[in-house]
């Protein structure tokens, strides 16, 4: 191969760097980002089976305000501010919801926690997630 050949195929080369670069920016511009919760879930939560109480019902293990606690946490870690404001909680609870609607377990709530729906109800709401806690 002669000298003009070789730079010929550095450039060749460079260019299709250069086109696969550009590639990846727009498929990355393209993701939809991330809700802080979304990112919250994906980094420390695991989803898990329901569980059996000691009354024979079937339950997801974590309640809203146990996640919530540790979603706060988590915001605080990360260097943001927390919004602790009732509107705030409650769209977190929401979304929530959404999350467990679309998750592989589906979501069976109650409109009262005492008829024992795996879910619990809308006031008080239970999901299939729990909390990795690193030590």
């Amino acid at each position: 191969m002669d000298s003009l050949s070789i730079n010929q195929l550095k450039l060749c080369e460079k260019e299709q760097l250069v086109e696969y670069i550009i590639e990846l920016k727009k498929q990355k511009e393209e993701e939809p980002k991330k809700t802080l919760l979304e990112q919250f879930i994906d980094e420390t939560c695991d989803l898990t089976d329901t569980e059996t109480q000691h009354n024979g019902r079937w339950t997801a293990p974590t309640s809203f305000l146990d996640i919530f606690y540790e979603y706060k946490m988590w915001v605080i870690c990360q260097g943001q501010r927390f919004n602790n404001s009732k509107e705030y909680k409650q769209k977190i609870k929401e979304e929530l919801i959404k999350w467990q609607k679309e998750s592989v377990y589906g979501c069976f709530m109650a409109a009262t926690k005492q008829e024992g729906k795996p879910n619990g109800s809308l006031k008080y709401p239970l999901f299939n997630l729990v909390v990795n806690k690193e030590d």
